[in-house]
């Protein structure tokens, strides 16, 4: 009995290999994808989150949590949530002061969700994007106090009926930290994803008013739009891979792969992908090395170079999942 009669797995046979290549690739003669579509990709990964950043959507916010969840959480951002700058409040004819106070407000929001489930995330979109439309309202420093002792009201009444309703013992901050996914449903909760510092500033009615009193009331807009003089360190060296002008195989002949689909069926994968930013020439020579290599792997095992594939289970990418100067990585 053989690997994959273990495992129950079959080898294809005779498969027709597709040619799924993008817009960009179709003028390409071996950067182009083939097979099946392979989830994860970071030109997928890219239309998906430039389509949330523009609608805030939740659905295509589900959409990246199917290909990535890190993704998901990686597109998440306080400051494009919520979009506040000095420089639009001074438009909108916001008196400095409040402008400043409600800086503090949304300084006191994590930059993340303090939990990482999609359930976590979901919320805190709704969230950011509700304190978003929230300050937008503010005119006042009296609304700002009224505005945030709300939300402190909020969250104390949903705690205090979920603690009613669930007969829990445990404390509200050992709650947030630890049993979060179990009461995100209840009514006046969503906020609680926010994190502790706004959570602190929210409930407790002293550090409202010190914050309130913090603020100066001869507080200019020059005082809050004057740019601090910064110097910016020199950045190291981007890293290089230094290889050899030719390589020379010193290993038994094997068949080179000459195309993408060549890939595919020598090896039974269930598709090949190739990132936008990887040329035709680099390739061409990741076809050739690739499919070598992957001989070389099937012979060291002992297995046929189609059963590397796992029966269609595994694909291949190259120069699609990685990012920053290396030259199209595995």
């Amino acid at each position: 009995m053989d690997l994959f009669e273990l495992f129950g797995l079959e080898v294809r046979e005779n498969i027709m290999v597709q040619d799924v290549r993008t817009d960009k690739q179709v003028r390409n003669r071996y950067s182009y994808d083939v097979g099946e579509k392979l989830v994860g990709a970071k030109k997928e990964l890219r239309a998906l989150k430039e389509s949330f950043l523009v609608s805030f959507s939740l659905d295509v916010l589900a959409e990246i949590e199917k290909e990535s969840p890190v993704e998901a959480l990686n597109t998440l951002d306080r400051n494009t949530l919520i979009p506040f700058s000095f420089e639009l409040e001074k438009e909108n004819d916001i008196p400095a002061r409040v402008a400043k106070l409600k800086q503090l407000l949304v300084g006191r929001i994590d930059k993340k969700p303090i939990v990482d489930t999609p359930t976590a995330r979901k919320l805190y979109v709704q969230a950011c994007r509700r304190i978003w439309h929230d300050i937008q309202l503010i005119h006042t420093s009296e609304q700002w106090i009224d505005l945030v002792g709300s939300y402190g009201k909020e969250m104390q009444n949903g705690w205090y009926a979920f603690k009613k309703d669930k007969n829990v013992t445990y404390t509200f901050k050992r709650m947030v930290e630890e049993y979060f996914d179990e009461f995100v449903d209840t009514d006046g909760m969503e906020l609680l994803i926010l994190g502790k510092k706004f959570i602190s500033l929210c409930t407790n009615s002293k550090s409202i008013k010190s914050t309130y009193l913090r603020v100066s009331h001869e507080l200019t807009w020059n005082d809050l739009l004057t740019k601090k003089v910064t110097t910016r360190k020199k950045s190291a060296a981007a890293w290089s891979r230094k290889l050899p002008d030719t390589l020379q195989r010193k290993g038994p002949e094997v068949e080179f792969a000459t195309k993408p689909e060549d890939v595919v069926t020598m090896f039974g994968l269930k598709g090949m992908q190739f990132g936008h930013y990887c040329t035709e020439q680099y390739a061409k020579e990741h076809i050739e090395h690739v499919s070598e290599a992957l001989h070389d792997v099937a012979r060291i095992l002992g297995i046929p170079p189609k059963y590397i594939g796992l029966g269609g289970r595994l694909g291949l990418a190259i120069g699609a999942r990685g990012s920053g100067n290396a030259l199209a990585p595995l």
